[in-house]
C-alpha cells in the first residue's frame, strides 16, 4: 500500500482532500499532513517515521 502525505497551507484543506477521496480503493494510505511545501520535503527528506520506505539523511 502506497503512503500519501498531503500538504496544504490551509488545515481544511488538508482534511477535505483526505475526507474525499476513498484512499483505500486507490490502494493507498494517508500517512501524514504538512502545512506546507517546504515541510512535506522535509519530512520525506529526514524519514518521517508515518512515510515508510525513507531514510533520514539528515
Amino acid at each position: 500500500m502506497l503512503k500519501v502525505l498531503i500538504a496544504d497551507d490551509e488545515q481544511k484543506i488538508c482534511q477535505l482532500i483526505e475526507k474525499l477521496v476513498c484512499w483505500e480503493d486507490l490502494g493507498m494510505q494517508v500517512a501524514t499532513t504538512a502545512e506546507n511545501g517546504v515541510e512535506a520535503l522535509e519530512m520525506i527528506q529526514c524519514g518521517c517515521r508515518r512515510l515508510s520506505g525513507y531514510h533520514c539523511s539528515c
